[in-house]
């Protein structure tokens, strides 16, 4: 009964309405549909449609979206745009990777030698650290003879104990942190290394794939050919 007076009034409204005048068609909480030119201020916020004289739905105007949900979108735009410069970043540096490299031992030769250089400067600091500990080692050996004869100990050799103490921490420090750097360019190159093998085999891919089509091309046209001129 409801149902029927909502479409009675929604007939008197329209065929009340001047010729270009528009009708608005909405639900209130009781799920009861109701048409006028004006929408109660309860549900301006809710879905509603224009409808026009002819009763015509002219447009859907969707349901204002809440907070949580402009908050989503908000949140999703940052994260959209995070992977997008994420995805920037990546084909940059397998632009470089692939102008960079052209073969798979291109790349393990350069490691190679990266980690040459770091192996050499460490041994080298090793060496040094090894000549400093003899050398200090000789001077306690003077400085406990002093010791032994009651003798104050020259200000001199006082200074090269400390620098030669200092030298060896410098040193053993110095020589951690190539370590530590070395081991850095080893993870770093086994990652290239297999983003470079990667990217080679969907470089052969595409490259199969484009030769397929170019053959296929071929193969229709030839088919054609044959056709048109037996």
């Amino acid at each position: 009964m409801n149902f029927q007076r909502s479409i009675i009034l929604a007939l008197f409204c329209l065929l009340s309405l001047p010729v270009h005048a528009e009708l608005k068609k909405w639900v209130d909480n009781k799920g009861q549909i109701h048409y006028g030119d004006k929408i109660p201020p309860q549900y301006l916020r809710k879905e509603h449609q224009i409808i026009n004289r002819e009763g015509v739905v002219i447009k859907d105007i969707p349901a204002a979206k809440t907070e949580a949900q402009l908050l989503q979108e908000r949140r999703q735009v940052r994260l959209d745009k995070i992977a997008a410069e994420k995805k920037r970043l990546q084909d940059f540096k397998d632009k470089v990777l692939l102008d960079t490299y052209t073969l798979e031992s291109d790349l393990l030769k350069a490691r190679n030698e990266r980690l040459s250089t770091f192996t050499s400067l460490i041994d080298l600091t090793d060496t040094i650290i090894k000549s400093n500990q003899e050398q200090l080692e000789r001077l306690l050996k003077r400085k406990s003879e002093f010791e032994r004869f009651q003798k104050e100990l020259p200000v001199h050799m006082k200074e090269q104990e400390k620098i030669l103490r200092q030298q060896i921490v410098s040193n053993r420090g110095y020589v951690k942190d190539q370590k530590s750097e070395r081991q850095k360019i080893v993870v770093q190159f086994e990652r290239d290394l297999t983003r470079f093998l990667f990217l080679k085999e969907q470089q052969h891919h595409r490259e199969m794939e484009l030769k397929r089509r170019r053959l296929e091309r071929q193969r229709l046209e030839d088919e054609l050919y044959g056709i048109t001129n037996p």
